[in-house]
Protein backbone atom coordinates (compact mmCIF):
# COMPACT_ATOMS: atom_id res chain seq x y z
CA UNK A 1 0.00 0.00 0.00
CA UNK A 2 0.66 3.73 -0.25
CA UNK A 3 2.15 6.05 2.28
CA UNK A 4 -1.17 7.25 2.87
CA UNK A 5 -2.86 4.31 3.58
CA UNK A 6 0.45 3.02 6.20
CA UNK A 7 -0.27 6.72 7.84
CA UNK A 8 -3.93 6.39 8.23
CA UNK A 9 -3.51 2.98 9.40
CA UNK A 10 -0.80 3.49 12.08
CA UNK A 11 -2.83 6.88 13.55
CA UNK A 12 -5.57 4.42 13.93
CA UNK A 13 -3.69 2.04 15.82
CA UNK A 14 -2.00 4.65 18.04
CA UNK A 15 -5.78 5.49 19.31
CA UNK A 16 -6.33 1.82 20.29
CA UNK A 17 -6.67 0.69 24.00
CA UNK A 18 -5.14 -2.34 23.22
CA UNK A 19 -2.40 -0.89 21.16
CA UNK A 20 -1.56 1.49 23.81
CA UNK A 21 -1.33 -0.89 26.86
CA UNK A 22 0.60 -3.65 24.49
CA UNK A 23 2.99 -0.32 24.15
CA UNK A 24 3.56 0.81 27.71
CA UNK A 25 3.39 -2.95 28.79
CA UNK A 26 6.17 -4.57 26.30
CA UNK A 27 5.16 -8.10 25.24
CA UNK A 28 6.17 -10.65 28.12
CA UNK A 29 3.27 -7.99 30.27
CA UNK A 30 1.45 -7.51 27.52
CA UNK A 31 0.81 -11.54 27.65
CA UNK A 32 0.41 -11.66 30.99
CA UNK A 33 -2.39 -9.25 30.63
CA UNK A 34 -4.55 -10.77 28.06
CA UNK A 35 -4.57 -14.13 30.25
CA UNK A 36 -5.73 -11.94 33.11
CA UNK A 37 -8.37 -10.09 30.55
CA UNK A 38 -9.43 -13.83 29.81
CA UNK A 39 -9.75 -14.93 33.52
CA UNK A 40 -13.36 -14.17 35.13
CA UNK A 41 -11.81 -15.08 38.72
CA UNK A 42 -9.19 -11.55 37.99
CA UNK A 43 -11.67 -8.51 38.17
CA UNK A 44 -11.81 -6.06 36.20
CA UNK A 45 -10.48 -3.41 39.25
CA UNK A 46 -7.82 -5.74 40.01
CA UNK A 47 -5.92 -4.96 36.75
CA UNK A 48 -7.04 -1.53 36.84
CA UNK A 49 -5.21 -1.48 39.83
CA UNK A 50 -2.22 -3.66 38.89
CA UNK A 51 -1.75 -1.25 35.77
CA UNK A 52 -1.91 1.78 37.69
CA UNK A 53 1.18 0.93 40.24
CA UNK A 54 3.09 0.39 37.45
CA UNK A 55 2.12 3.92 36.53
CA UNK A 56 0.17 2.96 33.29
CA UNK A 57 -2.75 4.94 32.78
CA UNK A 58 -3.70 4.22 29.31
CA UNK A 59 -7.09 2.59 29.47
CA UNK A 60 -10.07 3.41 32.85
CA UNK A 61 -11.86 0.53 34.92
CA UNK A 62 -14.87 1.58 32.39
CA UNK A 63 -12.37 0.23 28.96
CA UNK A 64 -10.92 -2.72 30.41
CA UNK A 65 -14.76 -3.78 31.15
CA UNK A 66 -15.37 -3.47 27.68
CA UNK A 67 -12.30 -4.39 26.25
CA UNK A 68 -12.84 -7.70 28.31
CA UNK A 69 -16.14 -8.14 27.22
CA UNK A 70 -15.32 -7.71 23.31
CA UNK A 71 -12.47 -10.44 23.97
CA UNK A 72 -14.43 -12.91 25.91
CA UNK A 73 -17.16 -12.97 23.44
CA UNK A 74 -14.53 -13.81 20.60
CA UNK A 75 -13.00 -16.60 22.24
Amino acid sequence: MGAFYDELKSAHEEKSSLYRLRKALGEEDFKDFMKAMKDPSISGRAIHAALARRGINVAGISTITVLRKNLNENI
